[in-house]
Protein backbone atom coordinates (compact mmCIF):
# COMPACT_ATOMS: atom_id res chain seq x y z
CA UNK A 1 0.00 0.00 0.00
CA UNK A 2 1.69 3.49 -0.86
CA UNK A 3 2.30 5.74 2.12
CA UNK A 4 -0.88 8.01 2.31
CA UNK A 5 -0.19 11.59 3.17
CA UNK A 6 -2.81 14.21 3.89
CA UNK A 7 -2.08 18.40 4.48
CA UNK A 8 -3.24 17.69 7.58
CA UNK A 9 -0.29 16.89 10.37
CA UNK A 10 -3.13 15.60 13.08
CA UNK A 11 -4.47 13.31 10.40
CA UNK A 12 -0.27 12.11 9.34
CA UNK A 13 0.00 11.62 13.19
CA UNK A 14 -3.24 9.34 13.23
CA UNK A 15 -1.62 6.76 10.72
CA UNK A 16 1.40 6.06 13.72
CA UNK A 17 -0.73 2.82 14.94
CA UNK A 18 1.59 0.78 17.78
CA UNK A 19 1.11 -2.51 18.34
CA UNK A 20 0.90 -1.00 22.41
CA UNK A 21 -2.27 1.17 21.17
CA UNK A 22 -3.71 -2.43 19.74
CA UNK A 23 -3.36 -4.16 22.62
CA UNK A 24 -4.48 -1.39 25.19
CA UNK A 25 -7.68 -0.73 22.21
CA UNK A 26 -8.99 -4.22 20.68
CA UNK A 27 -7.91 -7.01 22.87
CA UNK A 28 -8.95 -10.46 21.85
CA UNK A 29 -11.25 -12.50 23.73
CA UNK A 30 -13.40 -15.64 23.21
CA UNK A 31 -17.51 -14.66 23.51
CA UNK A 32 -18.71 -18.07 23.75
CA UNK A 33 -21.27 -17.38 21.27
CA UNK A 34 -22.45 -19.50 18.45
CA UNK A 35 -22.41 -17.04 16.21
CA UNK A 36 -18.90 -15.59 17.21
CA UNK A 37 -17.30 -17.29 14.24
CA UNK A 38 -20.42 -16.60 12.13
CA UNK A 39 -18.54 -13.49 11.93
CA UNK A 40 -15.85 -12.36 14.72
CA UNK A 41 -14.83 -12.65 11.64
CA UNK A 42 -17.40 -9.88 10.37
CA UNK A 43 -14.71 -6.91 11.09
CA UNK A 44 -13.19 -8.23 7.98
CA UNK A 45 -16.18 -8.59 6.35
CA UNK A 46 -16.60 -4.93 6.93
CA UNK A 47 -13.57 -4.11 6.03
CA UNK A 48 -13.87 -6.64 2.74
CA UNK A 49 -15.51 -4.30 0.31
CA UNK A 50 -12.67 -1.57 0.16
CA UNK A 51 -10.19 -4.66 -0.22
CA UNK A 52 -12.50 -6.31 -3.49
CA UNK A 53 -12.73 -3.30 -5.10
CA UNK A 54 -11.89 -3.29 -8.93
CA UNK A 55 -12.04 -1.40 -11.71
CA UNK A 56 -15.40 0.06 -12.99
CA UNK A 57 -14.88 2.47 -15.23
CA UNK A 58 -18.43 3.96 -15.48
CA UNK A 59 -19.58 6.85 -13.30
CA UNK A 60 -21.71 6.31 -10.07
CA UNK A 61 -24.99 7.47 -9.61
CA UNK A 62 -26.20 8.42 -6.39
CA UNK A 63 -27.11 4.94 -5.92
CA UNK A 64 -25.89 2.42 -7.95
CA UNK A 65 -29.33 0.02 -7.08
CA UNK A 66 -31.55 2.85 -8.14
CA UNK A 67 -33.33 -0.62 -10.19
CA UNK A 68 -33.69 -2.41 -6.73
CA UNK A 69 -36.32 -4.34 -5.92
CA UNK A 70 -37.24 -4.71 -1.91
CA UNK A 71 -35.72 -7.82 -0.28
CA UNK A 72 -38.86 -10.00 1.26
CA UNK A 73 -39.63 -9.14 4.67
CA UNK A 74 -39.66 -12.95 5.61
CA UNK A 75 -41.32 -14.15 9.16
CA UNK A 76 -41.64 -10.99 10.74
CA UNK A 77 -44.68 -9.78 13.08
CA UNK A 78 -42.82 -6.83 14.31
CA UNK A 79 -45.11 -3.95 16.12
CA UNK A 80 -44.70 -0.76 14.21
CA UNK A 81 -46.17 2.61 14.34
CA UNK A 82 -45.05 5.49 12.06
CA UNK A 83 -46.21 8.17 14.34
CA UNK A 84 -43.98 10.38 16.18
CA UNK A 85 -43.20 7.53 18.71
CA UNK A 86 -43.51 7.70 22.98
CA UNK A 87 -39.85 9.09 24.41
CA UNK A 88 -38.72 7.83 27.67
CA UNK A 89 -37.71 4.18 29.05
CA UNK A 90 -34.66 2.22 28.85
CA UNK A 91 -34.87 -0.93 26.82
CA UNK A 92 -33.19 -3.93 27.90
CA UNK A 93 -31.08 -6.16 25.14
CA UNK A 94 -30.08 -9.44 25.58
CA UNK A 95 -26.68 -10.41 23.35
CA UNK A 96 -25.90 -13.64 21.84
CA UNK A 97 -22.14 -12.64 22.68
CA UNK A 98 -19.85 -9.71 24.24
CA UNK A 99 -17.75 -7.93 21.89
CA UNK A 100 -13.90 -7.76 22.51
CA UNK A 101 -13.47 -3.75 21.95
CA UNK A 102 -14.99 -0.88 20.40
CA UNK A 103 -12.62 0.73 18.21
CA UNK A 104 -13.67 0.06 14.73
CA UNK A 105 -10.26 -0.51 13.58
CA UNK A 106 -8.80 -3.12 15.61
CA UNK A 107 -11.83 -5.21 16.99
CA UNK A 108 -13.96 -7.69 16.06
CA UNK A 109 -17.28 -7.12 15.58
CA UNK A 110 -20.06 -10.11 15.50
CA UNK A 111 -23.47 -8.85 14.70
CA UNK A 112 -23.95 -8.28 18.86
CA UNK A 113 -21.15 -6.09 18.66
CA UNK A 114 -22.44 -3.98 15.70
CA UNK A 115 -26.18 -4.03 16.81
CA UNK A 116 -24.20 -2.13 20.14
CA UNK A 117 -21.55 -0.07 18.07
CA UNK A 118 -24.75 1.37 16.05
CA UNK A 119 -26.15 3.50 19.42
CA UNK A 120 -22.77 5.56 19.88
CA UNK A 121 -21.44 5.11 16.33
CA UNK A 122 -22.91 6.62 13.42
CA UNK A 123 -22.10 5.16 9.77
CA UNK A 124 -20.43 7.17 7.29
CA UNK A 125 -23.64 5.32 4.85
CA UNK A 126 -26.25 2.51 5.21
CA UNK A 127 -28.45 0.81 3.44
CA UNK A 128 -31.89 1.40 2.09
CA UNK A 129 -34.84 -1.31 1.95
CA UNK A 130 -33.86 -1.54 -1.62
CA UNK A 131 -30.10 -2.52 -0.85
CA UNK A 132 -28.90 0.83 -1.91
CA UNK A 133 -26.07 2.71 -0.33
CA UNK A 134 -27.59 5.94 1.54
CA UNK A 135 -25.88 8.86 2.97
CA UNK A 136 -26.27 8.77 6.67
CA UNK A 137 -23.50 10.73 8.49
CA UNK A 138 -21.82 11.83 5.40
CA UNK A 139 -24.52 14.14 3.72
CA UNK A 140 -23.62 13.42 -0.22
CA UNK A 141 -20.92 11.16 -1.79
CA UNK A 142 -19.59 12.40 -5.60
CA UNK A 143 -17.77 10.99 -7.86
CA UNK A 144 -15.59 12.46 -10.69
CA UNK A 145 -16.28 11.38 -14.51
CA UNK A 146 -14.31 8.06 -14.15
CA UNK A 147 -15.28 7.35 -10.42
CA UNK A 148 -11.49 7.27 -9.82
CA UNK A 149 -12.29 10.15 -7.25
CA UNK A 150 -14.93 10.75 -4.49
CA UNK A 151 -15.82 13.71 -2.52
CA UNK A 152 -17.54 12.96 0.23
CA UNK A 153 -19.10 15.96 2.23
CA UNK A 154 -20.56 15.51 5.69
CA UNK A 155 -23.06 17.16 7.44
CA UNK A 156 -22.64 20.53 9.35
CA UNK A 157 -22.92 21.54 12.95
CA UNK A 158 -22.44 17.26 13.78
CA UNK A 159 -20.41 16.91 17.32
CA UNK A 160 -18.99 13.72 18.82
CA UNK A 161 -19.68 12.77 22.53
CA UNK A 162 -16.88 15.15 24.03
CA UNK A 163 -17.90 18.00 22.10
CA UNK A 164 -15.45 17.69 19.08
CA UNK A 165 -16.97 18.57 16.10
CA UNK A 166 -17.39 15.55 13.01
CA UNK A 167 -15.60 17.78 10.65
CA UNK A 168 -13.53 16.58 7.39
CA UNK A 169 -10.37 16.89 9.70
CA UNK A 170 -11.85 14.33 12.49
CA UNK A 171 -13.40 11.99 9.51
CA UNK A 172 -10.19 12.11 7.23
CA UNK A 173 -8.49 11.46 10.47
CA UNK A 174 -10.05 8.31 11.42
CA UNK A 175 -10.19 6.96 8.36
CA UNK A 176 -6.45 7.53 7.88
CA UNK A 177 -5.98 5.78 11.21
CA UNK A 178 -8.20 2.54 10.21
CA UNK A 179 -5.92 2.59 6.81
CA UNK A 180 -2.62 2.34 9.00
CA UNK A 181 -4.07 -0.07 11.30
CA UNK A 182 -2.75 -3.96 11.38
CA UNK A 183 -6.35 -5.29 10.58
CA UNK A 184 -8.16 -3.47 8.40
CA UNK A 185 -5.11 -1.57 6.51
CA UNK A 186 -5.60 -4.22 3.90
CA UNK A 187 -9.06 -3.11 2.83
CA UNK A 188 -7.51 0.57 1.80
CA UNK A 189 -5.16 -1.18 -1.11
CA UNK A 190 -6.83 0.08 -3.67
CA UNK A 191 -6.85 3.73 -1.99
CA UNK A 192 -4.09 6.03 -3.10
CA UNK A 193 -4.89 8.93 -0.65
CA UNK A 194 -7.51 10.33 1.88
CA UNK A 195 -7.72 13.87 2.79
CA UNK A 196 -9.30 16.69 4.12
CA UNK A 197 -9.96 19.75 2.03
CA UNK A 198 -12.17 22.57 3.94
CA UNK A 199 -13.90 22.19 6.41
CA UNK A 200 -16.28 19.47 5.73
CA UNK A 201 -14.95 17.79 2.56
CA UNK A 202 -13.15 14.58 2.29
CA UNK A 203 -11.69 13.43 -0.66
CA UNK A 204 -10.46 10.00 -1.70
CA UNK A 205 -7.97 9.27 -4.36
CA UNK A 206 -8.73 6.36 -5.79
CA UNK A 207 -5.75 3.91 -7.58
CA UNK A 208 -8.90 2.35 -9.85
CA UNK A 209 -11.91 3.26 -10.55
CA UNK A 210 -14.76 2.29 -8.36
CA UNK A 211 -18.40 3.54 -8.54
CA UNK A 212 -20.05 1.80 -5.89
CA UNK A 213 -17.24 2.89 -3.32
CA UNK A 214 -19.94 4.36 -0.83
CA UNK A 215 -21.44 0.62 -0.13
CA UNK A 216 -17.49 0.10 1.59
CA UNK A 217 -18.93 2.48 4.44
CA UNK A 218 -22.06 1.09 5.38
CA UNK A 219 -20.23 -1.29 7.71
CA UNK A 220 -17.73 -1.66 10.43
CA UNK A 221 -15.19 0.88 8.83
CA UNK A 222 -17.93 3.63 8.34
CA UNK A 223 -18.78 3.87 11.91
CA UNK A 224 -16.68 6.85 12.48
CA UNK A 225 -15.27 7.37 15.87
CA UNK A 226 -13.40 10.57 17.68
CA UNK A 227 -9.53 10.31 16.19
CA UNK A 228 -8.65 11.96 20.01
CA UNK A 229 -10.20 9.15 21.82
CA UNK A 230 -8.67 6.85 19.15
CA UNK A 231 -5.13 8.40 20.01
CA UNK A 232 -5.51 7.59 23.51
CA UNK A 233 -9.03 7.70 25.22
CA UNK A 234 -10.67 5.22 27.73
CA UNK A 235 -11.20 1.94 25.85
CA UNK A 236 -13.77 1.12 27.80
CA UNK A 237 -15.87 4.65 26.81
CA UNK A 238 -15.64 4.57 23.07
CA UNK A 239 -16.15 8.37 22.03
CA UNK A 240 -18.83 8.25 18.60
CA UNK A 241 -21.54 10.66 17.42
CA UNK A 242 -24.31 8.13 17.44
CA UNK A 243 -27.73 9.25 19.01
CA UNK A 244 -26.76 7.33 22.60
CA UNK A 245 -23.60 8.10 24.52
CA UNK A 246 -21.60 5.17 26.55
CA UNK A 247 -22.30 5.07 30.91
CA UNK A 248 -20.70 1.84 31.44
CA UNK A 249 -19.25 -1.17 29.80
CA UNK A 250 -17.88 -4.00 32.49
CA UNK A 251 -17.14 -6.65 30.20
CA UNK A 252 -19.14 -9.93 29.67
CA UNK A 253 -21.83 -7.91 32.14
CA UNK A 254 -23.46 -5.12 30.62
CA UNK A 255 -23.12 -1.53 28.47
CA UNK A 256 -25.18 0.85 29.29
CA UNK A 257 -25.53 3.78 27.24
CA UNK A 258 -27.83 7.00 27.89
CA UNK A 259 -29.42 9.66 25.05
CA UNK A 260 -26.99 11.93 23.89
CA UNK A 261 -28.68 15.36 24.33
CA UNK A 262 -26.98 16.93 21.16
CA UNK A 263 -27.58 14.39 18.35
CA UNK A 264 -27.93 15.75 15.32
CA UNK A 265 -31.24 14.12 14.25
CA UNK A 266 -33.75 15.91 15.81
CA UNK A 267 -36.25 13.92 17.96
CA UNK A 268 -34.04 11.04 18.10
CA UNK A 269 -33.46 8.70 20.33
CA UNK A 270 -37.29 8.12 21.64
CA UNK A 271 -35.37 5.60 24.60
CA UNK A 272 -33.64 7.59 27.55
CA UNK A 273 -31.12 4.55 27.53
CA UNK A 274 -30.06 0.93 26.59
CA UNK A 275 -28.82 -1.81 28.89
CA UNK A 276 -27.22 -4.75 26.77
CA UNK A 277 -26.41 -7.85 28.55
CA UNK A 278 -24.55 -10.60 26.87
CA UNK A 279 -25.74 -13.72 27.84
CA UNK A 280 -24.55 -16.60 26.09
CA UNK A 281 -26.73 -19.14 26.45
CA UNK A 282 -29.28 -19.71 24.65
CA UNK A 283 -31.71 -21.08 26.77
CA UNK A 284 -31.13 -18.51 29.73
CA UNK A 285 -31.42 -15.65 26.84
CA UNK A 286 -34.70 -17.43 26.21
CA UNK A 287 -35.96 -17.23 30.07
CA UNK A 288 -34.94 -13.76 30.32
CA UNK A 289 -37.17 -12.56 27.51
CA UNK A 290 -40.21 -14.84 28.61
CA UNK A 291 -39.37 -13.51 32.29
CA UNK A 292 -39.76 -9.82 31.74
CA UNK A 293 -35.97 -9.01 32.32
CA UNK A 294 -34.67 -8.05 29.00
CA UNK A 295 -36.97 -6.69 26.47
CA UNK A 296 -35.46 -7.98 23.00
CA UNK A 297 -32.65 -10.92 22.30
CA UNK A 298 -30.91 -12.68 19.71
CA UNK A 299 -31.87 -16.08 18.15
CA UNK A 300 -28.70 -18.18 18.07
CA UNK A 301 -29.98 -21.82 17.76
CA UNK A 302 -33.17 -24.06 15.79
CA UNK A 303 -34.79 -25.10 19.22
CA UNK A 304 -34.36 -21.40 20.73
CA UNK A 305 -36.13 -20.52 16.99
CA UNK A 306 -38.71 -23.32 17.10
CA UNK A 307 -39.74 -22.34 20.91
CA UNK A 308 -40.43 -18.54 19.76
CA UNK A 309 -41.85 -18.75 16.69
CA UNK A 310 -44.76 -21.23 18.79
CA UNK A 311 -45.31 -18.06 21.56
CA UNK A 312 -45.01 -15.24 18.10
CA UNK A 313 -47.98 -17.06 16.88
CA UNK A 314 -50.05 -17.00 19.89
CA UNK A 315 -49.63 -13.22 20.34
CA UNK A 316 -47.12 -13.52 22.98
CA UNK A 317 -44.00 -11.82 21.70
CA UNK A 318 -42.87 -10.45 18.58
CA UNK A 319 -40.32 -11.90 16.17
CA UNK A 320 -38.26 -10.47 13.42
CA UNK A 321 -36.14 -12.29 11.09
CA UNK A 322 -34.53 -11.19 7.87
CA UNK A 323 -35.61 -14.65 6.06
CA UNK A 324 -36.04 -13.97 2.65
CA UNK A 325 -33.50 -11.20 2.51
CA UNK A 326 -29.64 -12.25 2.46
CA UNK A 327 -28.98 -14.21 5.70
CA UNK A 328 -25.22 -16.22 6.94
CA UNK A 329 -24.97 -19.47 5.28
CA UNK A 330 -23.28 -22.44 7.52
CA UNK A 331 -20.56 -24.37 5.47
CA UNK A 332 -17.37 -26.02 5.77
CA UNK A 333 -14.65 -24.62 4.50
CA UNK A 334 -12.27 -26.51 2.46
CA UNK A 335 -8.52 -24.87 2.44
CA UNK A 336 -7.79 -25.74 -1.59
CA UNK A 337 -3.89 -25.35 -1.02
CA UNK A 338 -3.71 -28.13 1.91
CA UNK A 339 -3.58 -31.98 0.94
CA UNK A 340 -5.52 -33.45 0.58
CA UNK A 341 -8.29 -30.47 -0.31
CA UNK A 342 -6.04 -29.48 -2.71
CA UNK A 343 -7.16 -32.01 -5.11
CA UNK A 344 -10.79 -31.65 -6.61
CA UNK A 345 -11.69 -34.89 -6.42
CA UNK A 346 -11.26 -35.07 -2.59
CA UNK A 347 -13.10 -31.95 -2.55
CA UNK A 348 -16.29 -33.50 -4.31
CA UNK A 349 -16.21 -36.38 -3.01
CA UNK A 350 -16.34 -34.88 0.47
CA UNK A 351 -19.05 -32.40 -1.05
CA UNK A 352 -21.09 -36.10 -2.31
CA UNK A 353 -20.42 -37.84 1.13
CA UNK A 354 -22.23 -34.67 2.94
CA UNK A 355 -26.39 -35.13 3.56
CA UNK A 356 -26.74 -31.69 4.11
CA UNK A 357 -31.22 -32.15 4.52
CA UNK A 358 -30.23 -34.68 7.18
CA UNK A 359 -27.73 -32.43 8.84
CA UNK A 360 -29.55 -29.90 9.08
CA UNK A 361 -32.88 -32.14 10.40
CA UNK A 362 -30.75 -33.09 13.30
CA UNK A 363 -28.52 -29.95 13.99
CA UNK A 364 -31.17 -27.51 13.59
CA UNK A 365 -33.82 -29.32 14.38
CA UNK A 366 -35.24 -28.75 10.54
CA UNK A 367 -35.67 -24.59 11.28
CA UNK A 368 -33.41 -23.66 8.56
CA UNK A 369 -33.53 -24.39 4.39
CA UNK A 370 -30.74 -26.39 3.07
CA UNK A 371 -27.85 -24.38 1.39
CA UNK A 372 -26.61 -25.33 -2.50
CA UNK A 373 -24.51 -21.88 -2.51
CA UNK A 374 -23.66 -18.40 -0.79
CA UNK A 375 -27.51 -17.23 -1.64
CA UNK A 376 -31.41 -18.65 -0.89
CA UNK A 377 -33.47 -19.27 -3.45
CA UNK A 378 -35.22 -16.34 -2.41
CA UNK A 379 -32.55 -13.71 -3.04
CA UNK A 380 -32.77 -11.83 -6.46
CA UNK A 381 -29.29 -12.69 -6.65
CA UNK A 382 -29.50 -16.65 -6.80
CA UNK A 383 -28.71 -18.68 -9.82
CA UNK A 384 -28.80 -22.34 -10.54
CA UNK A 385 -25.83 -24.26 -10.54
CA UNK A 386 -24.57 -27.85 -10.85
CA UNK A 387 -23.30 -28.32 -7.17
CA UNK A 388 -23.31 -31.80 -6.61
CA UNK A 389 -26.28 -33.56 -5.12
CA UNK A 390 -25.89 -36.32 -1.82
CA UNK A 391 -24.44 -39.26 -3.41
CA UNK A 392 -22.89 -41.85 -1.21
CA UNK A 393 -22.34 -44.56 -3.36
CA UNK A 394 -20.91 -42.27 -6.15
CA UNK A 395 -18.55 -40.53 -2.39
CA UNK A 396 -17.48 -43.92 -2.38
CA UNK A 397 -16.27 -44.09 -5.68
CA UNK A 398 -14.68 -41.09 -5.51
CA UNK A 399 -12.85 -41.65 -2.33
CA UNK A 400 -11.13 -44.56 -3.46
CA UNK A 401 -9.88 -42.51 -6.41
CA UNK A 402 -8.73 -40.09 -4.00
CA UNK A 403 -7.02 -42.89 -1.65
CA UNK A 404 -5.40 -44.31 -5.31
CA UNK A 405 -3.57 -41.11 -5.48
CA UNK A 406 -3.10 -40.48 -1.51
CA UNK A 407 -1.08 -43.21 -0.28
CA UNK A 408 -4.21 -45.39 0.18
CA UNK A 409 -4.95 -42.37 2.89
CA UNK A 410 -8.26 -40.13 2.29
CA UNK A 411 -7.52 -38.00 5.92
CA UNK A 412 -7.74 -34.46 7.23
CA UNK A 413 -8.69 -32.28 10.02
CA UNK A 414 -11.33 -29.97 10.98
CA UNK A 415 -11.21 -27.28 13.40
CA UNK A 416 -14.08 -25.94 15.46
CA UNK A 417 -14.70 -24.13 18.48
CA UNK A 418 -16.11 -24.59 22.25
CA UNK A 419 -19.47 -23.01 20.70
CA UNK A 420 -23.16 -24.36 22.23
CA UNK A 421 -23.89 -26.76 18.91
CA UNK A 422 -20.52 -26.59 16.98
CA UNK A 423 -19.18 -29.80 18.64
CA UNK A 424 -22.28 -31.86 18.03
CA UNK A 425 -22.81 -30.52 14.51
CA UNK A 426 -18.85 -31.20 13.64
CA UNK A 427 -20.05 -34.78 15.13
CA UNK A 428 -22.85 -35.72 12.91
CA UNK A 429 -20.67 -34.62 9.92
CA UNK A 430 -17.78 -36.88 10.81
CA UNK A 431 -19.79 -39.53 10.96
CA UNK A 432 -21.55 -39.00 7.55
CA UNK A 433 -18.11 -38.76 6.06
CA UNK A 434 -16.52 -42.08 8.49
CA UNK A 435 -19.54 -43.64 6.20
CA UNK A 436 -18.04 -42.70 3.01
CA UNK A 437 -14.32 -44.25 3.96
CA UNK A 438 -12.96 -40.86 4.78
CA UNK A 439 -10.64 -40.08 7.87
CA UNK A 440 -11.79 -37.31 9.64
CA UNK A 441 -9.91 -35.85 13.04
CA UNK A 442 -11.67 -32.90 15.13
CA UNK A 443 -9.61 -30.23 16.55
CA UNK A 444 -11.38 -27.76 18.77
CA UNK A 445 -9.54 -24.31 19.48
CA UNK A 446 -10.87 -20.53 20.59
CA UNK A 447 -11.72 -18.15 18.09
CA UNK A 448 -9.34 -16.07 18.42
CA UNK A 449 -6.81 -18.72 17.36
CA UNK A 450 -9.07 -20.48 14.66
CA UNK A 451 -9.25 -16.91 12.87
CA UNK A 452 -5.55 -16.71 12.99
CA UNK A 453 -4.83 -19.93 11.41
CA UNK A 454 -7.64 -19.46 8.75
CA UNK A 455 -6.37 -16.07 7.47
CA UNK A 456 -2.98 -17.04 7.35
CA UNK A 457 -3.87 -20.76 5.71
CA UNK A 458 -2.87 -22.87 8.29
CA UNK A 459 -5.83 -25.13 8.57
CA UNK A 460 -7.23 -28.06 6.34
CA UNK A 461 -10.99 -27.51 7.14
CA UNK A 462 -13.35 -25.51 9.79
CA UNK A 463 -16.87 -25.53 10.82
CA UNK A 464 -17.38 -22.05 9.37
CA UNK A 465 -20.59 -19.28 9.05
CA UNK A 466 -19.89 -15.83 6.31
CA UNK A 467 -21.88 -14.30 3.29
CA UNK A 468 -24.95 -12.29 4.50
CA UNK A 469 -23.95 -8.70 3.30
CA UNK A 470 -26.56 -7.04 2.11
CA UNK A 471 -25.13 -6.44 -1.42
CA UNK A 472 -22.89 -9.70 -2.38
CA UNK A 473 -20.22 -6.94 -3.67
CA UNK A 474 -19.36 -6.96 -0.06
CA UNK A 475 -18.75 -10.60 -0.50
CA UNK A 476 -16.23 -10.77 -3.50
CA UNK A 477 -13.10 -10.47 -1.44
CA UNK A 478 -13.36 -14.09 -0.41
CA UNK A 479 -13.77 -15.51 -3.11
CA UNK A 480 -11.13 -12.92 -5.62
CA UNK A 481 -8.39 -14.68 -6.72
CA UNK A 482 -6.14 -11.90 -5.84
CA UNK A 483 -6.90 -12.62 -2.60
CA UNK A 484 -5.90 -16.17 -2.22
CA UNK A 485 -1.98 -16.27 -1.94
CA UNK A 486 0.11 -19.30 -1.36
CA UNK A 487 -0.06 -20.04 2.81
CA UNK A 488 1.55 -18.86 4.93
CA UNK A 489 0.92 -15.11 3.76
CA UNK A 490 -2.15 -13.66 4.77
CA UNK A 491 -5.35 -13.80 2.54
CA UNK A 492 -8.99 -12.79 2.68
CA UNK A 493 -9.99 -15.32 0.11
CA UNK A 494 -9.97 -18.03 3.63
CA UNK A 495 -10.14 -20.88 0.98
CA UNK A 496 -7.36 -20.01 -0.95
CA UNK A 497 -9.49 -20.52 -4.34
CA UNK A 498 -7.60 -19.55 -7.50
CA UNK A 499 -10.00 -18.62 -10.45
CA UNK A 500 -9.89 -16.06 -12.75
CA UNK A 501 -13.25 -16.39 -13.66
CA UNK A 502 -14.36 -15.46 -10.54
CA UNK A 503 -12.20 -12.29 -10.71
CA UNK A 504 -13.40 -11.11 -13.90
CA UNK A 505 -17.11 -11.87 -12.74
CA UNK A 506 -15.89 -9.67 -9.58
CA UNK A 507 -14.68 -6.69 -12.15
CA UNK A 508 -17.38 -7.14 -14.29
CA UNK A 509 -20.10 -6.79 -11.66
CA UNK A 510 -18.10 -3.53 -10.17
CA UNK A 511 -18.40 -1.85 -13.33
CA UNK A 512 -22.59 -3.12 -13.85
CA UNK A 513 -24.56 -0.04 -14.72
CA UNK A 514 -27.70 -2.15 -13.89
CA UNK A 515 -28.82 -4.66 -11.26
CA UNK A 516 -29.84 -7.11 -14.11
CA UNK A 517 -26.22 -7.02 -15.04
CA UNK A 518 -25.08 -7.46 -11.43
CA UNK A 519 -26.62 -10.48 -11.18
CA UNK A 520 -25.24 -12.23 -13.99
CA UNK A 521 -21.86 -11.54 -12.96
CA UNK A 522 -23.05 -12.97 -9.69
CA UNK A 523 -24.37 -16.11 -11.42
CA UNK A 524 -21.25 -16.67 -13.37
CA UNK A 525 -19.29 -16.54 -9.65
CA UNK A 526 -21.64 -19.05 -8.11
CA UNK A 527 -21.46 -21.54 -10.93
CA UNK A 528 -17.72 -21.82 -11.05
CA UNK A 529 -18.01 -21.70 -7.46
CA UNK A 530 -19.94 -25.16 -7.57
CA UNK A 531 -17.20 -26.17 -9.86
CA UNK A 532 -14.37 -25.49 -8.01
CA UNK A 533 -15.92 -26.68 -4.59
CA UNK A 534 -14.28 -24.80 -1.46
CA UNK A 535 -17.48 -24.70 0.48
CA UNK A 536 -19.54 -28.10 1.70
CA UNK A 537 -22.87 -25.73 1.69
CA UNK A 538 -24.94 -26.99 4.69
CA UNK A 539 -27.81 -24.34 5.62
CA UNK A 540 -29.55 -20.94 4.95
CA UNK A 541 -29.29 -19.27 8.44
CA UNK A 542 -31.65 -16.76 9.65
CA UNK A 543 -30.67 -13.20 11.72
CA UNK A 544 -33.60 -13.56 14.27
CA UNK A 545 -34.38 -11.53 17.44
CA UNK A 546 -37.57 -11.94 19.55
CA UNK A 547 -39.17 -8.62 21.30
CA UNK A 548 -41.60 -8.22 24.30
CA UNK A 549 -45.00 -6.40 22.48
CA UNK A 550 -44.26 -3.43 24.44
CA UNK A 551 -41.34 -2.32 21.79
CA UNK A 552 -42.26 -0.80 18.92
CA UNK A 553 -40.22 -0.39 15.91
CA UNK A 554 -37.58 -2.20 17.04
CA UNK A 555 -36.09 -2.58 13.09
CA UNK A 556 -38.45 0.06 11.23
CA UNK A 557 -36.07 2.88 11.00
CA UNK A 558 -35.84 5.91 7.96
CA UNK A 559 -32.82 7.49 7.19
CA UNK A 560 -32.28 11.18 7.41
CA UNK A 561 -34.01 12.40 3.99
CA UNK A 562 -36.91 9.78 5.03
CA UNK A 563 -35.89 6.69 2.69
CA UNK A 564 -36.55 3.35 4.74
CA UNK A 565 -33.77 1.25 6.13
CA UNK A 566 -32.86 -2.09 6.00
CA UNK A 567 -34.18 -3.62 8.26
CA UNK A 568 -31.39 -5.95 9.43
CA UNK A 569 -28.21 -5.57 7.85
CA UNK A 570 -25.76 -8.53 8.57
CA UNK A 571 -27.50 -9.19 11.79
CA UNK A 572 -27.61 -5.80 13.33
CA UNK A 573 -29.83 -2.73 13.30
CA UNK A 574 -30.02 0.72 14.40
CA UNK A 575 -32.40 1.50 17.54
CA UNK A 576 -32.68 5.34 17.69
CA UNK A 577 -36.39 5.57 16.75
CA UNK A 578 -37.17 2.36 18.72
CA UNK A 579 -39.76 3.09 21.62
CA UNK A 580 -41.23 1.07 24.50
CA UNK A 581 -45.36 1.45 24.32
CA UNK A 582 -45.67 1.56 28.59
Amino acid sequence: MNGVQSENPPIRFMRRVSDERGSRMGSTRSTGSRRAIALTVATIAAIGLLAGCSSAEEQATENAASDATAPSRGEINEKVDDGPGTPGGTLAYGLSGETDGWNPTLSRWSSSGLIVARTFFDPLAVYDENLGWKPFLAESFVPNEDATQWVMTLRPDVTFHNGNPVDATAVAAFLNYAMASPLTGKAFEQVEEIRADGELTVVFDLKVAWRNMPYAFTNQIGYVADPTWLDGGDPEKPVGSGPFKVDEWVRDNKMEVSRYGDYWQEGQPLLDGIEFQPIPDEITRTAALESGTVDVIQVSTGDQLKSLRSQAAAGEIQIVTNDGGETPEQFVMLNTKASPLDDPVARRALVMATDSQSFVDIATRGQYDVARGPFPETSQWYAETDYPSYDLEAAKALVDEVKASHGGEFTFEIVTTSAPGAAEAVAQLQSQWNEAGIDVTVRTTDITTLIRDVVFGQYQSTYWAQFDSPHPLSDTIWWAPWAAPDPPDPGLNFARNENAAIGDAINAAAAAQTRDEEIVQYGLIQQELAKDLPYVWLYHSVSTLAASNDVVNLVRWKTPEGDVGLEIASGAHPLSQTWLRR
